[in-house]
Formats: C-alpha cells, structure tokens, sequence
C-alpha cells in the first residue's frame, strides 16, 4: 500500500493509532484516501497542499481501556505537608466537595446552577468501565447533591473550555457505586456531559466532574454544572438528543437518525452483536477486516480494535495512557442499521504489522455498548485467487494473485482477478505562477485499465539531487492525487491528467522529477521537467475551462474561476459573493464598535453546530461567521483572544463565503493558525478598499489524526491600521 504524504499538510494515508478521542474522530484508524492501495479504501485523497481534507472527524465512539483505573490516586496527593505522603482521607478520597444545594443559583425554568466551578488539582478517580475507562484521567471537580424532590434529575456541565465526562456514585470514594457516567450528551457537542438520575427527595449523589485525557487534551478547566427536573418519555415517543428538555426510560436511550429532519426517538437501548466475519493480514502489513453485525437499536458505530503481540498480550498503542485500544470506523456506514457488514482496511506500518499476531475486535454503538469480543489469532494471509476467478469486491475476504486485481470491467456486478498494467507517462507540460508560488502540471499518457490516480513529484536542485529540508535531511518524493483525469472516448486509455499546488517558499528546484501512479499502485517510468521551461498561465476568456489555483490558466480580471456544482467543470465567470444556505446565520461585526476604528465580540464556538467549512491552515470544527465592510480604504487586521484554558483558533477571511481556500486560494485572501509558536491565537492582516464587504471566520484548531481540537469562548477584536 503506497502511503500519501504530503509537502502542504494533508493527512498521510490509512495509518493506525489509538483511538482516544470521545468524539472528535481523535485516534480513528480511519482506512483513509491513498494511491497506490487497493479500491475502496476510501475515496480519491484530497488536492495535494490542501491541510485538513485527510479525513473526517468521528462520530463519538468508544475510547480504549488502556489506562489502569486509579491513576493518580497516589499516596501523598492531596496530603497535608508534613503527614509523610498518607493516603489522603474523607468522603472524597481527600477531594473537596463543593455542597451544590448552598452553592447553586436559580437559573429559571427549574434550573440549578453553580456557574464558574473548576476542576481541582487532583485527579482522584477515574470513570467505571462502559464510558470511558482508562481516559478519564484529568482533573477531577465533586459535588454533592440532595434532592429538594423527587423526581428524574438532569446534571449537565455547560460553558465548558475543555472535554468534561461526568459521573455519579452514591459513595463519592466507591466507585462500584457508580449509577450514571456521560461523556458526550449531545452527538458532536464533545465538550459538554450529562447523567440522569432517578431520586426520591432526600435522596444522595456525588456527581464528579472529570476531564478527557486523550494526548494534548487540557486536565481540567472552568465550566457550569446544573441540575433539574426532567419528564421521561416512554419508548417510542420524541426525545431531545441534548437530554435537556426531557430524557427517556432507563432501558431506553434517545436515538438520533442520520437525516436531520427525522425526529428523535427514545429506543430500547441493545447492544450489538458479531453474527460472522473474517480477518486477515497481508504481506504489505494491512488489516482486512469484515463483520456481520446485528443490533436492533440501529446505532452501532464502529469497532474496539486491539493487537495481539507473539506473547498473547494486547500490544500498547499510546504509551502515555497505556491504552491498548483504537476505535474504527467502517469504511461504510453502519449506524442506523438493524443488519449491516462492517468493513475496514488498516495500514498497521512496518513496526505494527510485525509486532501483530492476531487481534480482538468487539463492536461498539454510541451508548458504549460493546458486542462480545471476537479474536482472530494467528492472523492468516488473505486466500489467494486465481487470475478469472471470482473474487471479494470490497477486497477484504481474500487477494488475487499478483499481476492482477478484483474488478468487474463489464459492469455486471460480478468481480474477478483481471491482469492490470502500470500506466505510461508520455508528455508533461509545466506552469508556474510566480504570484502565488502555484505549480501547474498537464499529463499525458495512456493506461489501459483506465485508473490513473495520482503523480509522484520529487523536486531536484541543480547538480539534480533531492532537496533538503533545511536540516540536512533529503525531502522524499511525494504522492498527490490528480485534480481531474480525463480520458479520450475515441481513443480508448488515453488520458490528459492536471493537477495545481502551491509550493512553499523555501522549496525551489532546478528540476521536477514525475512519475503516474495508477489507483492499484503500479507507476510510470519517471521524467523529469526542467523549471526554466514552465509556462506562464494561459489567459483565457469569460465562459472558458480554467483552473481555480490560477496555476495553469488565468480568467479576465473580473473574472473568477469557480464551479457550483463538484460535477461540472469550473469556467471564468462571476461568483456569488453570500455565504450558502446551509451555512450558519452571519454576524455583523460593525455593529459592534468598541471605540474609534474598533470592533470587538464575545463569541462561543463550543455550543456550535458541526462546522460547514474550514480554512487552508485549518479549522473545521466550529464556524462563526461575521461580515465586516470597510468603512475607509486601508488595511484592517482581525485578531483573537480566549481566556479559556488551552484555547486554540484559526482565523480566516474570503471575499466570497462559500469558496473554500483550498479550492480557491485567491478568494481566502488570509488564513492563520497561530500567531506564534507560543500563542496559540489568530491574527490576520487584509487589504480592502472603502465600503468593501469581507467574510471573517472563526474557528477552533482540529487535527482528526490525533484527536486534538479546541471549541468555546473566544473574543474577536477588528481594528483599522494607520
């Protein structure tokens, strides 16, 4: 399996790494875009150079159980100096306990709140298993609760500025008595947890309040914990999914179907199972897996993936945490399933795969129920099939015979291993537009089996040696999909391949080295393009075929080259400058003057929808929108600041809302990650002309490969440069 990596920052193909996140798609070991693997294994990878499209962020599955429960329940933390490190003492292991009956305020409608509490420095317990065993291991916040009523009592952190869990238990320090552990209430909304808990008045709890631990995740912070009365609707009726107006039964859970517009419903919460299925390891060190699953509440996610080394024992996968297990996706979507097959295709890489003897696999749904393990050990080799036999289309219960590969060419629905060839590389043409540092290439060549996917670049200095990455390292040859591929009709396997990427500053080369790669990973005999003979872009008219990237073609100056519609090919002409209509409402940024040539406001991402768009340095998890028009000519610079503990934005600006700066580079005129590398804000700087109107988009830092991201509250500060 070839591997993409990328010189502008997307994602490197399928690659395996422990699945900690709650719901952030953190540690999905997602079988992601790749050239040179095998079909199926999800989807064309992105423009090369743009960050962020190498993958989609999960959908809330289970993190591992690496961690030992009890971590951080040394002796001595939390002891007073001077009583020689004894285990700490009282109701809460040594833990304070905030008194939530003398402390809450009434928040109207019913709702208790204490606004501002935080997590202490203590990390005193951990949740039970079924939630988040083993990741629960921040900074832990308790508070003790008697019911005024009797009744079904909602506990819900809210405002939250870092990933919260949250449990009960009627013994604060026995955590057998836990009743109720959250860690996401609401799908998508990470931050926030919620439990339900039947009490009679008078009744106890000790509601704890701790922090996701996944790698780089904040301990603790600051956040609002309230509590009211709920009523519970009977199975079948409508539900919040948020839990906050009503809950259901406590056999039931509020199951949220995939269509928005379908309502939410309370379902008897079942776990799912494994009726059949297949595992396999290649040569090249992939994981085939493929499960028949049952599960009648139709919320299975995805499976609990753990490796078995030579010694029997569960591979360690995050040494930090000790955690053994990664959440997978499938490669198709299961949830909202009764019946389903989940499928995956997994690069463990060189170490991985040969530490790997067999592996454990347990479905898991969104209520963190698991189906009973299923262990395949020894991991065999996939069959072998001959060449015209009939063969596993998704590729994953066995392999044909090298030479050849699993395709159904006539279209009948019946797969067999047919010979492949390795496609032909015949001319190659160079842009460059120095404006923007954008390359442009245009391929030609022929391949008979018609799947050209990707080109191999490796940029040369003058003496025709790799480039250096400024430490004395050798930058490798790079993998980049193809912005388009088109073959001709009349003359059966030729193809014109294009392709426009920026290149960064620093990375200049004498000599540009290509070679074709095709979609089964066979490549092209490799030639080299001389930088001194690259073209300028081509100028073309109102109407015509361009290129977005403005590398291989330029539109008329009132032109812009875009395309509504993924399947149409993009031509010069006039874009719609308003933001789509499924983009969130904008906000007016001048409406909010703060002084003479200032604009401030006071915003939160954290209680967002899923975010619509992201920009070319990042973001991708929470989107604020605000317009802002220039009331005089000059520049205006936009700048962020949060007082949450480990707040991270992104920032960026577009003149026309709905053109993503990956695509469009020229109408997201700024984009900024960090301001430094100690600050972890945004700053960007633009250009504009009196009464010009401008997009500003406010973001949080995402990366799905780790599981890292930041959503809540920030400030947004516009000010005129003079």
């Amino acid at each position: 399996m070839t591997k993409l990596k990328f010189w502008m920052g997307v994602a490197a193909a399928a690659a395996l790494t422990v699945g900690c996140d709650d719901g952030g798609g953190g540690g999905t070991a997602d079988a992601g875009p790749g050239a040179g693997g095998t079909p199926g294994m999800g989807g064309t990878p992105g423009m090369g150079g743009t960050p962020g499209m190498g993958g989609t962020p999960g959908q809330g599955g289970d993190p591992g159980q690496g961690g030992d429960p009890g971590q951080g329940g040394e002796p001595g933390m939390g002891g007073e100096p001077g009583m020689g490190g004894a285990p700490p003492t009282g109701p809460c292991s040594g833990l304070p306990v905030v008194e939530f009956n003398d402390e809450a305020a009434d928040g109207g409608d019913g709702t208790l709140i204490v606004s501002g509490a935080a997590s202490s420095d203590q990390n005193a317990f951990d949740p039970g298993e079924g939630c988040t065993s083993g990741f629960g291991a921040g900074q832990d916040a308790a508070f003790h609760f008697v019911a005024p009523s009797a009744g079904n009592w909602l506990f819900f952190t809210d405002n939250t500025d870092f990933d919260t869990i949250m449990y009960a238990r009627t013994t604060c320090d026995d955590a057998m008595t836990e009743v109720a552990c959250n860690d996401d209430r609401e799908p998508g909304q990470v931050f926030d947890s919620g439990v339900t808990l039947m009490m009679e008045q008078g009744d106890e709890a000790w509601i704890i309040v701790d922090a996701w631990a996944g790698q780089g995740a904040p301990p603790g912070g600051t956040f609002d914990l309230a509590a009211r009365l709920i009523e519970v609707v009977a199975t079948g009726g409508e539900c919040d999914p948020a839990g906050l107006a009503n809950t259901c039964g406590a056999s039931d859970f509020c199951f949220t179907p995939l269509e928005d517009a379908d309502p939410s419903i309370c379902t008897e919460d079942t776990p799912p199972a494994v009726t059949g299925g297949s595992a396999f390891k290649t040569a090249d060190n992939e994981l085939l897996i493929r499960l028949e699953g049952t599960d009648a509440s139709a919320d299975a996610q995805g499976v609990l993936l753990q490796l078995i080394g030579a010694d029997g024992q569960p591979i360690v996968l995050n040494p930090d945490t000790g955690g053994t297990q990664a959440f997978i996706q499938s490669d198709e979507e299961i949830y909202g399933q009764t019946e389903f097959v989940f499928k995956s295709r997994i690069g463990l890489g060189e170490e991985l795969g040969g530490l790997t003897v067999g592996i454990q696999v347990q479905l898991s749904d969104s209520q963190n129920n698991t189906a009973e393990p299923i262990v395949f050990n020894p991991l065999e080799a996939p069959p072998s099939v001959e060449a015209g036999m009939a063969c596993d289309e998704d590729r994953l219960a066995d392999d044909c015979v090298e030479g050849t590969a699993c395709l159904d060419r006539d279209e009948d629905e019946m797969f067999t291993c047919e010979a492949i060839v390795a496609p032909t590389l015949m001319t190659a043409t160079g842009y460059w537009n120095a404006m923007g540092r954008v390359m442009g290439l245009e391929v030609l060549g022929m391949d008979a089996d018609e799947d050209v996917l990707a080109v191999e670049l490796t940029l040369l200095d003058d003496e025709g040696n790799p480039l250096t990455d400024g430490q004395g390292g050798e930058i490798p040859a790079q993998l980049f999909a193809f912005n388009d591929v088109n073959y001709d009709a009349e003359n059966p396997g030729n193809y014109t391949a294009l392709i426009s990427l920026g290149i960064p500053e620093g990375l200049d080369f004498a000599t540009l080295r290509i070679k074709v790669v095709d979609e089964e990973g066979l490549e092209s005999d490799s030639t080299d393009l001389v930088f001194a003979e690259f073209s300028e872009p081509v100028v073309v008219e109102t109407g015509a075929a361009c290129d977005t990237r403005n590398a291989r073609t330029l539109c008329p100056e009132d032109d812009i080259c875009f395309s509504l519609d993924d399947e149409v090919d993009p031509t010069c002409g006039q874009a719609p400058t308003e933001c789509p209509e499924d983009y969130p409402a904008s906000i007016n940024l001048n409406d909010n003057a703060s002084g003479e040539g200032e604009w401030r406001y006071e915003g939160d991402l954290s209680d967002n929808d899923p975010a619509v768009t992201f920009g070319e340095c990042g973001g991708g998890i929470g989107n604020d929108i605000f317009t802002f028009t220039a009331p005089a000519a000059g520049e205006y610079s936009f700048i962020t600041n949060s007082a949450a503990e480990g707040a991270d934005t992104v920032l960026y600006a577009r003149t026309h809302c709905g053109f993503t700066g990956a695509l469009y580079p020229t109408l997201e005129p700024a984009c900024n990650d960090d301001i430094g590398m100690d600050n972890p804000f945004s700053l960007i700087r633009v250009t504009l002309e009196a009464d010009e109107t401008i997009y500003v988009f406010v973001d949080g830092f995402a990366d799905p490969d780790s599981g890292q991201f930041w959503l809540g509250p920030y400030t947004i500060v516009a000010r005129q440069q003079q």
